[in-house]
């Protein structure tokens, strides 16, 4: 499966990249953008086409029990249409929310965690599945992450 990279920093221009369409790693492939910091995990479509939520997943590297399934951003919302976003947020954040300005203050679909709880994957390295196969791995410094699904 492609690796995933890390070529945009969380505050960086995201119209500094190539276009959608180029070089994608396979035909057809919706490319998502995920920011995340300590408190927040961050959602982006950045493809030109509505994409199912559900079969999306991630899951920790280092504890393989933490782990988020997109069914649980369906429940709210099941689309993730272009140029949107889906946030998962740690309740009790000391400092601001990342709330990348992609994302405009708007969610498509929104969950709110306590921080000790095993939907929390992003704190160490992780994987994003497809229909339960990995398309990428994403590290936690980085606090960005390109990966493109079918």
């Amino acid at each position: 499966p492609p690796a995933a990279t890390a070529t945009l920093a969380p505050t960086a221009d995201p119209s500094a990249l190539a276009s959608p369409t180029s070089a994608l790693p396979y035909v057809n492939a919706k490319r998502l953008w995920l920011y995340y910091d300590n408190y927040g995990f961050y959602l982006y479509n950045a493809s030109p086409d509505n994409r199912s939520i559900s079969p999306l997943g991630f899951v920790s590297i280092q504890t393989p029990s933490n782990a988020f399934q997109g069914f649980l951003w369906a429940e709210f919302y099941p689309t993730l249409h272009p140029g949107r976003c889906m946030k998962i947020e740690i309740q009790q954040n000391p400092n601001a929310y990342l709330n990348p300005p992609l994302c405009k203050d708007y969610y498509l679909s929104a969950r709110s965690l306590p921080e000790e709880n095993e939907l929390v994957f992003w704190t160490d390295e992780f994987s994003v599945l497809w229909q339960g196969q990995e398309v990428g791995r994403c590290q936690p410094a980085d606090g960005f992450c390109e990966v493109f699904i079918p």
